[in-house]
């Protein structure tokens, strides 16, 4: 009984979550927002808050970035910091909705602390353009000089 109980669980996260996917996919907002919603408010789905990302995604698209960086900072607390990549992937999520708001500082901490630790080119570039700006010269030929590293790393990891 209880294994049927786990499997009906499964099926029903299963289903919620393929119907909110369906529902994101052809830009159906709201009924995607409402069904990730119910999953996450679930407390039978232990994972489901990672959900939230999706439903940052969603605001982000609608342009409602302090509710988009408000899922992805909720997401963020339901990654285990073993997940660095996941972490660093939603932070760089977080830094753009600053930069399309024009909150160029607060996107800086985002692009820095991730190039600080899992530097990438995508997000050094960002960086720059957060740098340009704010008219810091100095702090885009710091700047610079990382995301060309990042670019090394990348190009050694195809290479290689």
């Amino acid at each position: 009984n209880n294994m049927l109980e786990s499997i009906n669980i499964d099926l029903t996260y299963s289903v919620a979550f393929n119907a909110a996917n369906q529902h994101q996919a052809i830009g159906n907002w709201q009924e995607a927002l409402t069904t990730y919603s119910s999953i996450v408010k679930n407390k039978q789905y232990p994972h489901s808050g990672r959900l939230r990302v999706n439903m940052g995604n969603i605001y982000f698209q609608q342009q409602k970035y302090p509710t988009a960086i408000k899922m992805y900072r909720m997401a963020l607390d339901q990654i285990p910091s073993t997940g660095k990549e996941t972490r660093f992937k939603i932070m760089r999520n977080v830094g753009l909705a600053f930069f399309r708001m024009g909150q160029f500082p607060d996107a800086v901490d985002s692009y820095e602390t991730i190039m600080s630790n899992y530097p990438d080119v995508k997000t050094g570039f960002n960086l720059l353009l957060c740098y340009f700006a704010l008219g810091d010269r100095e702090k885009m030929k710091h700047g610079f000089m990382k995301m060309l590293g990042a670019m090394g790393t990348e190009w050694s990891g195809l290479m290689g």
